[in-house]
C-alpha cells in the first residue's frame, strides 16, 4: 500500500510538472531602465521647420508574459520614461524662429490597470500599436517674426511656459525586442510617440519622441494554473489519507 500511494502521488506530481512545462504564465513584473544604454530624441516641429535634442532616460516598463522560458505573447501593463536632461530646441524659419527649453519631461502609460495587448513575439520582436500615453513637464518658449504672428493668430502668446500635464492623452506605437536567457528578461523598447504642442490648436506643431530604451530583470516565478493547484491539492489529500491508513494499520498490528 505504501508503495502504491507514493507511486500515485509521484504520478500526479509529474503530471503537474508536465502541465507547468507546457505553459507557465508570468504575472506582471517591472524591468528598470538601464540609463547608461538608453536615450530618447525629442523633436519639435512647427510649420516651416523642425529641431531635435537627445536626453538620457530613467524609469521602468512593466510587462506580463505567457511563458517565462519561451514567451510567445506579451502584455504591456505600465511604463514611465523620465528624461534626465534639459531638452533645447532652436528652429529657424522664413522671417522668424522659435527657441524652447523642456524641463522634467516625462512620458507615462495613460491607463495603468488596463493592459495593451497581448502582442505576438516573433523570434524576439514585438509591437504594441496605439499605446495611450500622457506627458508631464514644462516647456518654456520664445517665438519671433512669422512664428510669433502665427501664435498670435491662434490667440497664443509669443512667449510662454507650457505645462505638458494639461495636454490631452496621446497615442503612439511601442516596438522592440525581448530576449530571455538564464531566467533574465532583457527588454529593448523603441518608442514612437507624438503629441500636439497645443491640443486646442494642433496645427501649431508637434512634440515627437523616439529612442532606444533598454533594461533587464529576473523573471519571477510563474503563476500556477488552476489545474496545477488542483493536482497539487489532490496529491496532498491522497498522501494525507494514505498516511492516516498506514498509521491505523500499524496501531492494529501493535494491539495484536
Amino acid at each position: 500500500m505504501c508503495r502504491a500511494i507514493l507511486f500515485l502521488c509521484a504520478a500526479i506530481a509529474a503530471s503537474s510538472g508536465a502541465t507547468s512545462a507546457r505553459a507557465a504564465p508570468v504575472a506582471p513584473f517591472s524591468i528598470p531602465i538601464d540609463e547608461a544604454t538608453s536615450s530618447v530624441t525629442v523633436e519639435v516641429c512647427i510649420p516651416g521647420g523642425c529641431d531635435s535634442d537627445v536626453s538620457s532616460v530613467s524609469g521602468f516598463t512593466t510587462v506580463a508574459l505567457d511563458d517565462g522560458v519561451a514567451a510567445a505573447l506579451m502584455e504591456l501593463h505600465d511604463f514611465d520614461y523620465a528624461l534626465t536632461d534639459t531638452v533645447n530646441i532652436n528652429i529657424s524659419v522664413f522671417l522668424g524662429g522659435l527657441t524652447a527649453a523642456g524641463e522634467d519631461l516625462r512620458l507615462f502609460f495613460a491607463t495603468p490597470g488596463e493592459p495593451v495587448g497581448p502582442a505576438d513575439i516573433v523570434a524576439t520582436d514585438f509591437e504594441f500599436l496605439g499605446v495611450p500615453t500622457n506627458s508631464e513637464g514644462s516647456v518654456a518658449y520664445n517665438a519671433s517674426g512669422s512664428v510669433c504672428l502665427a501664435l498670435q493668430a491662434a490667440s497664443q502668446p509669443c512667449s510662454d511656459t507650457r505645462d505638458l500635464s494639461e495636454q490631452e492623452t496621446g497615442s503612439g506605437d511601442i516596438s522592440g525586442t525581448l530576449v530571455i536567457a538564464g531566467g533574465v528578461a532583457t527588454l529593448t523598447v523603441t518608442p514612437d510617440i507624438e503629441v500636439p504642442l497645443d491640443p486646442d490648436t494642433p496645427d501649431l506643431g508637434t512634440l515627437h519622441v523616439t529612442g532606444t530604451i533598454t533594461g533587464s530583470a529576473p523573471i519571477p516565478q510563474p503563476v500556477p494554473t488552476t489545474s496545477q493547484w488542483g493536482l497539487t491539492i489532490l496529491a496532498l489529500t491522497i498522501l494525507a489519507a494514505g498516511t492516516a491508513l498506514i498509521r491505523k494499520g500499524r496501531d492494529r498490528e501493535a494491539r495484536f
